[in-house]
């Protein structure tokens, strides 16, 4: 019976053991010469459990009291370009842990979204802080993912970090994040990757989503048309998949909003496109889950 008992604690000692060496060594003052102060953490679940898909989990580190102001930081050392916590999140290494060097310990608010829709936040974070959890057995989920307009033509791709929404999984909505607008008219498409009809366009979400006005938020929406014209279009952002069409007498249309199910086995990447510029920011898209919400990597 003792031997039993002490190769259960054993165990238990490994375990911590094991996660105590995930975290990175730090001394008591969370100072490091040349870098400045030290911040990290690692994010969780509601278990407990380390997020350890590498770069799952995409934070953005803001100004306290401050929806939109970047805080300035250096992700891993001296030689790396200070990043931006809009266009350039903070990404998740194998351990789930989060870090950066800031020349101040000012605390700081940080708000993190994973792959699979879930998020969390923490404000007025401090250098002695070294946990973030993020509950995952909700069904309401939003994605983030950043974008940026390149120094070539238009082009489309996926996120950059193979965000799938779920078979199963019910699309309600699409918002962005300006934080950079284009210094020339320039718009965004979002769209879902595959061979599935509804992702031939690039637009299946958003569409001409026009990034030319001042940062801030942006729910893309239907046009407003009263009555319903043919030009009613024109004033439309919502894609193919969350549109319903309606032919009226006159050449005229009716579009109204619907949710789309992703119904392709594996899930559906999402993917975006903007022409070149300096316009950059996030983009989220919302969705419920009806079954699991497992992916097998097939939609891309």
């Amino acid at each position: 019976m003792k031997s039993k008992r002490f190769r259960g604690i054993a165990a238990v000692l490994a375990v911590v053991l094991a996660g105590l060496l995930a975290w990175p060594a730090v001394t008591a003052s969370q100072v490091r010469t040349g870098n400045g102060y030290y911040y990290f953490f690692q994010v969780q679940n509601e278990h407990d459990e380390p997020f350890t898909t590498d770069a799952f989990v995409a934070c953005s580190i803001y100004q306290n009291t401050e929806n939109g102001s970047v805080y300035s930081y250096t992700h891993a050392n001296s030689t790396m370009n200070n990043a931006s916590a809009q266009a350039g999140p903070l990404y998740s290494n194998v351990n789930g842990i989060i870090h950066w060097y800031s020349t101040s310990t000012t605390p700081v608010d940080v708000v993190c979204y994973t792959r699979g829709g879930d998020s969390g936040r923490k404000i007025n974070m401090t250098t002695s802080e070294h946990k973030l959890r993020i509950p995952t057995s909700g069904g309401l989920k939003v994605v983030r993912f950043p974008f940026s307009g390149t120094t070539t033509a238009r082009y489309q791709t996926d996120s950059g970090l193979g965000i799938v929404i779920p078979e199963g999984a019910v699309v309600t909505g699409v918002a962005v994040q300006l934080v950079t607008s284009p210094s020339q008219w320039a718009h965004l498409d979002v769209g879902l990757g595959g061979a599935h009809a509804v992702a031939g366009s690039g637009a299946a979400l958003a569409r001409q989503l026009d990034l030319q006005r001042t940062p801030g938020f942006i729910l893309a929406h239907n046009a407003s048309c009263f009555p319903p014209a043919a030009n009613c279009v024109a004033g439309d952002h919502l894609g193919a998949a969350l549109t319903h069409v309606t032919a009226l007498s006159g050449n005229g249309t009716l579009r109204s909003y619907r949710e789309y199910m992703v119904h392709v086995s594996g899930g559906m990447a999402l993917t975006y496109s903007t022409p070149a510029g300096a316009q950059g920011g996030h983009v989220y898209v919302f969705f419920r889950t009806l079954h699991v919400g497992s992916i097998s990597g097939a939609g891309y």
